[in-house]
């Protein structure tokens, strides 16, 4: 940690510029202690690492979760730095008594409070969610920022997310999820957006990279609001083109109770409709892959219907909900700050059904269904159409 506090009452903040003789002198006159747990800590001054105090026990520090590295203590020194310079009402380490929690920083602007959380290690979902809760109770904006080695693209657009991404998201406009990450090493910030899950794990995003030095709090860059941008659309073909080939392999509960239900209706798994696995905006409320629930969504709810005949949004929505256990289908359930929910991913993708000519839209909760869905018969067949559908999704 970069906050201790002298016997003398004097509390020393190593993000700020001290001359190594006077921490010294301070050092061999005065014994530490941290500021959260009165507890003694050792004011360490190497040469190699960044300056900094160490419990010499931290299992009974109440504000101390982890040990910190010095990854973590030279990103959270920047970040103060950068934050002291454009608001002088920022706090290093402070010990929130009622929270029982002490924030990386906390930052006053305005009228609102943030809780700044530099997170560069794994942290229990339990953990990182009642921080989160904690925070929001009392009025306080908690922003995570994921370290720069949490970052795991497999290609320009493709990423992995693991939970504590998933924990760690913000929204723009309420609607719009995106993660920011920040490196020490280059001093810049990452902004992964236009986040759309393909899987539980892998999403397409845009990357946007901000230098320390340009950048303002809140950190805000231009977002492309396009929903499925044109880059995205030959690598999801792709993604898709392979889960069609290896289906027959996958271990995903989900997927073997929707194998076993295409058995049923005489139809390949392979062969699921090409309407499903559309990249839908709310996808994100969803951990089981679209194709997935969007297949089992046709099968239960848009085959059955005959053509002609109306469905209602409310029903379906309620029916789908309740036997989402009965599906093996996982629901995502987030910490993030918005005015969407799990019925905005059902909503939306009755729309594109809707705008891809299965059902026609006549009114704002009815659907009318105008055509049945047709299966592709060969691989090759759906990724073919498959093609076609996401360029219409790209350009609207």
């Amino acid at each position: 940690m970069l906050l201790g506090k002298s016997a003398s009452g004097q509390l020393i903040n190593l993000a700020e510029p001290w001359c190594r003789k006077d921490l010294e002198r301070i050092r061999k006159t005065e014994l530490f202690s941290c500021p959260t747990c009165a507890e003694k800590v050792q004011l360490k001054l190497g040469t190699k690492r960044i300056w900094h105090f160490a419990h010499f026990d931290i299992s009974g520090c109440v504000g101390l979760h982890e040990p910190e590295s010095m990854y973590h203590l030279t990103a959270k020194r920047q970040l103060y730095n950068w934050l002291k310079e454009i608001h002088p009402f920022v706090e290093m380490e402070p010990y929130l008594k009622r929270l029982k929690q002490r924030p990386d920083l906390l930052l006053r602007k305005d009228s609102a409070i943030h809780a700044i959380e530099f997170q560069c290690s794994s942290i229990p979902d339990e953990i990182l969610q009642k921080r989160t809760r904690t925070y929001r109770s009392h009025n306080i904006d908690p922003y995570w920022i994921l370290g720069h080695t949490r970052l795991s693209n497999k290609s320009d657009c493709v990423f992995r997310m693991d939970d504590v991404a998933w924990n760690a998201i913000r929204c723009h406009g309420k609607n719009d999820p995106y993660l920011i990450y920040y490196s020490p090493r280059t001093q810049q910030f990452l902004q992964l957006q236009s986040i759309i899950p393909f899987s539980s794990r892998t999403v397409f995003a845009s990357l946007d990279t901000q230098s320390l030095s340009n950048a303002s709090f809140p950190l805000v860059t231009d977002l492309d609001t396009h929903r499925f941008p044109q880059s995205f659309i030959q690598p999801w073909k792709n993604l898709l083109q392979q889960t069609r080939m290896y289906i027959h392999l996958s271990r995903d509960p989900a997927v073997y109770s929707l194998k076993a239900r295409f058995v049923e209706k005489g139809i390949p798994a392979s062969l699921f409709p090409v309407e499903a696995g559309i990249p839908s905006k709310f996808l994100y409320w969803f951990q089981s892959p679209a194709y997935v629930w969007q297949s089992r969504f046709i099968i239960e709810l848009i085959d059955p219907v005959p053509v002609g005949q109306s469905i209602d949004f409310q029903q379906v929505y309620r029916y789908f909900l309740n036997l989402l256990d009965t599906y093996k289908l996982k629901r995502r359930f987030l910490t993030i700050k918005t005015n969407s929910h799990i019925s905005f991913a059902i909503m939306d993708y009755l729309n594109w059904l809707a705008l891809l000519g299965v059902l026609k839209r006549r009114s704002a909760t009815q659907f009318l269904k105008v055509r049945d869905i047709i299966y592709p018969s060969t691989i090759a067949e759906a990724n073919q159409k498959l093609g076609e559908i996401l360029k219409t999704i790209s350009t609207n």
